[in-house]
């Protein structure tokens, strides 16, 4: 993201870009992106009318600048063969039997975010003693983990892993191409983080009005 925001800071510009949301919230403050007039997507109400979430989100208060691309859940995914069925809280990470075979995220912010729901904290605190807390929270699992991944899918299928912070559509995809899916499992905790969505945010401009947009994707012009 940060190669992204340099770029884009160089001059270069986008037709569309794909953000997290916490760089839409960056680039919107900077006044890097244009606002989207909602009547011209076909398919808006269809988003912003079904999820609460999406029609005033943190990072972009009335989804101005942004629409949402994929929305998602972090859970913990592992095999049931090995360990049994668990708790169903993030507490399960510290298993005594899966000491070794852990893997959480290489995400920052996904790592920060369950340790802060672990100790029933708002994922957006910036309190120093909250961030303390899950600073320590976090440095007493790391001596239980085998190492910090994104490739949650492989990690489960080849025995790597036998427990890991994952995301849901990894996880579904995951128990679909187990050759025994009952010998794995994934569950989001009851204090799961809050849907994620990647946004597809408009650079500024000031070229002719955007042309009409398919059911399924946003545009935008590209100034010239």
């Amino acid at each position: 993201m940060e190669g992204m925001a340099a770029k884009l800071n160089a001059g270069n510009r986008y037709d569309v870009i794909f953000p997290t949301a916490k760089w839409s919230q960056r680039l919107a403050a900077g006044g890097r992106l244009r606002a989207i007039d909602h009547t011209r997507l076909k398919n808006a109400e269809s988003v912003f009318g079904g999820y609460d979430y999406f029609a005033d989100p943190w990072y972009d208060p009335g989804s101005r600048h942004t629409v949402p691309f994929t929305m998602y859940k972090t859970g913990i995914g592992w095999r049931r063969d090995r360990l049994g069925d668990l708790t169903g809280s993030w507490d399960d990470l510290w298993n005594a039997e899966a000491k070794g075979k852990v893997f959480v995220l290489d995400d920052r912010d996904e790592v920060l975010g369950m340790g802060a729901l672990k100790l029933g904290l708002d994922v957006t605190t910036g309190d120093p003693g909250d961030l303390a807390r899950v600073t320590d929270t976090l440095r007493s699992l790391r001596p239980r983990l085998r190492g910090f991944s994104s490739d949650s899918y492989n990690n489960l299928l080849n025995g790597n892993a036998d427990m890991t912070q994952a995301w849901s559509g990894d996880m579904a995809a995951m128990l679909a191409q187990a050759e025994d899916p009952p010998s794995s499992a994934s569950k989001s905790p009851a204090r799961a983080p809050p849907s994620t969505p990647t946004a597809t945010p408009y650079p500024p401009t000031r070229s002719t009005p955007a042309p009409r947009c398919s059911s399924s994707t946003t545009c935008s012009v590209r100034r010239t």
